[in-house]
């Protein structure tokens, strides 16, 4: 199953980290030892690397839209690429002064996100995903390879389209696109150690504020194009550009280089479990490469590994400099038309727009200790331990249109990890605030227990404490203040603990998560803050069944929040009713149904003016079992899948499939084909 990253509108929840994992019931894999497997790491833990897995053909490929490919599913406006938020209760995250606008960072590829590779040679990875019409898609591609002088170079490129007028309904239209580009240098001195990261992310939204009527009938729904919509030519637009420069420095001297190990008679091994089965945004990760045998140093050369320090104690001096550059545009041309709509926000009856320009400039310094754990050829990099204390100061550069100011951050920041035995780990992080938002603050500690097939057991403890953002504190519409508050800190205490028996193919969730001074958009799309704590309980259970060829793959989550000022619905559930085998001994393939439904509750729903949801009481979100058809294959490094989405709207052919209030999906043309291919040179 996908691991998730406890963050805001990130991807993934409070259920999990780098190195935390739901038990991932697919079966491991086989691969020879002395071949070359592909690892990864991100520039902040490169002392921490990760084994790509196959994950075949599991929901995560066939199930091709973001908000999906996670563990605990995201809703979105019944369009992919479409604004998303949690049906799984997930706290914050946040260091320093955010601007608030979360809704479209499933899509998105940030700077902490990018990958650099330790591999044998490059690889190449494809993938596109059809709409209900040809211009709907969604392609992807990933790239790495080893230079001269130890540079490795990683590429990330997705556009998500959907622009389909007769299958969409009027003025809902998406592109997305994102590109992250990763540099590593110095991959042969272990010394000194460098990282580039550029990321360039692009959202362009049609907005039409949900449907006001759906769409006309006779004998069935006619194209969603007859509804009627709340808006009819407003817009949103966010560009954010990222740069980042990411050094370390090792303050002893160098070691000799570790070889690797001659080749010798193969053997087969388990492989064991990948604590990151699947990237940042729940995409399926490729295979380990076993189509090459490598021998003596040239291999050591083309697999950029970097010269070994042994297993001794290790010192690092670690800086990074970051520059940030985001605009946030939503505007609407045709007020006569939708005026009504906006209420309080209405301060311009020729037109609408608000705009927020964010710039920074981070200047992050640390001081770092750990003991590598494994240094060896064909295995990932790991650290025993680890102590970390640093400084950070950003200064941010707001501009408002009709305000501007200037803010500056300063947070102390420490990492402890340590290995207590072989089962036994404890991570513990935090930071605090100085200058501007002084006394915010986040300590983190998190407790693993892994007992390999017999248990594996996570406790998670968060309590934080933060200041508002931009939007919840200060808005403006055509340059007319709308808000300004002054509202209190949030103080969140978050705790979740994890149960898992991979031989039972069985994995528990508990969490409870306790929220004061709780900030949320109300029906007149106003920032409020209330003064009753919030508690929410949550219970999810994963469980995987099998009969020979058959599988059935079941989640189910349930959760209960103490005020109404947090919806969630109360049971939501995810299954998968599947055939597994060969067909013709080549063709591993995979035919089923997968089902998802929620009982009923009164949704958030998306206000595209503030680019936040807000509560609203004016249409229940009902239960839909929604199902979809699949049929899927593989033949070595190609994927391919045929999926006929929401089936069952030929059995209720009088409902819409609502996961948002006032946003169903649109009816028809329901076909999705998709394909995956890898290559390596």
């Amino acid at each position: 199953m996908a691991s998730t990253g406890f963050a805001q509108r990130l991807p993934g929840g409070f259920t999990g980290q780098p190195g935390s994992r739901f038990v991932d019931t697919i079966p491991q894999g086989d691969v020879l030892v002395d071949t070359f497997p592909i690892f990864y790491f991100h520039g902040s833990t490169f002392y921490r690397e990760q084994a790509f897995s196959d994950s075949i053909m599991d929901i995560t490929f066939r199930q091709n839209e973001p908000q999906r490919q996670r563990t605990w599913e995201y809703r979105n406006l019944g369009v992919n690429g479409s604004a998303a938020t949690p049906l799984w209760f997930e706290p914050s995250w946040r260091r320093g002064m955010q601007v608030g606008l979360q809704a479209f960072d499933i899509y998105t590829i940030p700077l902490d996100s990018i990958r650099h590779y330790r591999l044998e040679k490059a690889y190449t990875q494809t993938a596109y995903y059809t709409g209900g019409e040809q211009a709907n898609g969604y392609f992807t591609a990933k790239f790495s390879r080893n230079f001269a002088n130890g540079v490795n170079f990683s590429l990330d490129y997705r556009r998500l389209t959907y622009l389909g007028t007769r299958t969409l309904f009027p003025d809902q239209n998406t592109r997305n696109t994102s590109l992250g580009l990763g540099f590593w240098l110095g991959g042969t001195d272990s010394r000194y150690q460098s990282f580039i990261s550029i990321s360039s992310n692009k959202i362009e939204q049609d907005n039409n504020g949900g449907i006001e009527e759906g769409p006309q009938r006779e004998d069935q729904f006619d194209t969603p194009g007859s509804a009627v919509v709340f808006l009819d030519n407003s817009g949103t637009r966010y560009e954010k550009f990222g740069l980042r420069y990411l050094q370390y420095f090792e303050v002893r001297k160098k070691s000799a280089a570790l070889e690797p190990p001659l080749p010798n008679k193969k053997r087969i091994i388990r492989t064991p479990l990948d604590s990151a089965m699947v990237d940042s945004t729940g995409q399926d990760t490729m295979a380990m490469d076993t189509s090459r045998t490598l021998t003596g140093k040239d291999s050591r050369k083309s697999a950029n590994l970097p010269v070994a320090s042994g297993n001794r104690q290790q010192y690092w001096i670690g800086h990074s400099i970051s520059y940030q550059n985001d605009r946030y545009t939503f505007y609407d041309t045709d007020i006569a038309a939708d005026g009504d709509w906006y209420g309080d926000l209405l301060t311009d009856q020729r037109g609408l727009r608000h705009f927020i320009k964010h710039q920074s400039v981070k200047n992050h310094f640390t001081l770092l200790t750990f003991r590598p754990q494994k240094v060896q050829y064909r295995t990932p990099r790991l650290n025993r331990g680890l102590l970390e204390a640093g400084i950070e100061h950003t200064i941010h550069q707001l501009d408002l249109e009709a305000s501007d100011s200037t803010i500056q951050n300063l947070f102390l920041t420490g990492k402890w990890d340590v290995a207590l035995g072989e089962a036994l780990r404890l991570e513990l992080k935090g930071h605090f605030g100085l200058l501007d938002q002084a006394g915010d603050y986040r300590v983190d500690g998190n407790l693993q227990i892994d007992l390999g097939d017999k248990f594996t057991l996570q406790a998670r403890l968060v309590n934080q404490l933060n200041t508002p953002t931009v939007m919840q504190s200060q808005f403006y519409m055509s340059q007319e203040l709308v808000w300004s508050n002054t509202f209190d800190k949030t103080l969140e205490t978050n705790l979740e603990v994890q149960f898992g028996v991979p031989q039972w193919s069985l994995s528990l969730v508990g969490g409870y998560h306790l929220i004061n001074n709780f900030i949320y958009f109300d029906s007149d799309f106003q920032a409020r803050q209330t003064a009753t704590p919030i508690s929410i309980g949550q219970l999810g259970v994963q469980k995987t069944l099998r009969a020979g060829p058959i599988f059935l793959e079941n989640q189910v989550a349930f959760q209960v929040a103490s005020e109404d000022f947090i919806r969630i619905p109360g049971i939501f559930g995810k299954h998968s009713l599947y055939f597994k085998g060969k067909l013709f001994q080549v063709l591993d393939t995979r035919i089923g149904t997968d089902l998802r439904y929620n009982t009923s509750y009164f949704s958030d729903t998306y206000a595209p003016a503030i680019g936040n949801f807000r509560l609203q009481n004016d249409q229940e979100v009902g239960f839909y079992p929604s199902a979809d058809l699949f049929f899927s294959l593989q033949v070595k490094k190609f994927r391919a899948f045929v999926r006929w989405f929401n089936i069952t709207e030929l059995l209720l052919p009088d409902q819409l499939y609502y996961q948002t209030a006032f946003y169903p999906y649109p009816p028809g043309s329901n076909l999705r084909i998709g394909i995956d291919w890898r290559f390596t040179e």
